[in-house]
């Protein structure tokens, strides 16, 4: 078992049950921090998917808003198959390279320490989210890391 890959397996699930309940209660679509965190999570996860093979993205075009929320679902969508399948056979020489980060100076971080600033970070705004669904009276999804291992590592249903 790959620690990482089976990681990124379970943000993609996560990151599906977030994008449900979110457009189970549209309300919650509308709110601009909501709006913020989703680009904000989706515009790392495109960033860093440069360094296991992605395309280079530049920093406008993640901040830039999507035209409808069905094409930012999308594009987590697409981001995770991408993700996914660049893992596949990765190395432990290919997660000890280090990269490039430019906005954090001389640090060159190894490739698996960005890779699980991804997943936390975006575990960290999910959590932010799933407090404003309390707040707008909608329950969130349990997307604990152990229900996805307890479910049996289910498949990501997106909507």
């Amino acid at each position: 078992m790959d620690p990482i890959r089976d990681l990124y397996l379970y943000e993609a699930w996560a990151d599906a049950e977030h994008w449900r309940a979110l457009l189970a209660f549209p309300a919650t679509l509308e709110d601009v921090g909501v709006q913020g965190r989703l680009l904000h999570i989706h515009g790392v996860q495109r960033w860093y998917l440069a360094p296991i093979g992605g395309p280079p993205v530049e920093r406008e075009e993640l901040e830039r808003p999507f035209a409808s929320m069905p094409q930012m679902v999308a594009s987590f969508r697409h981001y995770h198959e991408a993700a996914a399948e660049r893992l596949e056979g990765m190395t432990e020489a290919d997660y000890r390279r280090s990269i490039e980060l430019p906005w954090f100076g001389p640090a060159r971080p190894a490739l698996v320490e960005c890779m699980l600033q991804v997943i936390l970070h975006g575990q960290y705004h999910r959590g932010q989210n799933a407090t404003r669904l309390r707040e707008l009276g909608r329950t969130p999804p349990a997307t604990d890391y152990i229900v996805w291992v307890t479910k049996g590592r289910p498949a990501p249903s997106w909507p």
